[in-house]
């Protein structure tokens, strides 16, 4: 198998690693690429998301259903985070309804769109989602070592309990 480190999701089969951000595709198109490099389960290929499958393109819930019918792993990035927050916000009791929201000028069209996703969401979508690692340890790889899958990245020599998990799904540099 191609193994490597990449900073995009991955979509991998004996033959080929193709990387793609694959969140800004709709659910068409990620199932073509499936195709395109002869994805199987039945072979041993295995799907990494590595955040991001939501709020980055028109099919979200349609990401997040191909993920879990392809019993596919994926770690928590900033935008999954965000969603949830909002979800947990707006299944309170006391939570204001869509209209109340717009209506109230007081979030942006950007985090009336989140929200919106977030009520959009099956409770089934929801969990899937909020049960995704913020680090994935995938463990021994021969020829690569430890592996370790993160949306953002690490703080080198910081053992991956004691990492910021906002920091964990945001890093771009570290200085």
């Amino acid at each position: 198998r191609n193994v490597g480190v990449y900073y995009s999701p991955i979509v991998s089969s004996g033959k080929s690693i193709v990387r793609r951000s694959v969140a800004n595709w709709s659910f068409l198109l990620v199932v073509k690429l499936l195709d395109k490099v002869s994805f199987s389960e039945e072979d041993g290929d295995h799907l990494i998301f590595t955040g991001d499958l939501i709020n980055k393109g028109p099919d979200s819930a349609g990401v997040v259903d191909l993920a879990r019918e392809h019993s596919a792993s994926c770690v928590r990035g900033n935008h999954e985070d965000r969603v949830l927050l909002f979800r947990h916000e707006i299944m309170s009791p006391t939570a204001m309804t869509e209209a109340e929201e717009v209506q109230s000028q007081i979030f942006s069209s950007k985090e009336l769109k989140e929200r919106a996703l977030a009520r959009s969401l099956t409770d089934e979508q929801a969990q899937w989602l909020e049960a995704c690692p913020v680090i994935l340890d995938v463990g021994f790889v021969q020829g690569m070592g430890q592996v370790a899958v993160v949306h953002g990245g690490l703080v080198p020599g910081v053992d991956f309990e004691k990492q910021d998990p906002s920091s964990v799904m945001t890093m771009r540099t570290i200085d």
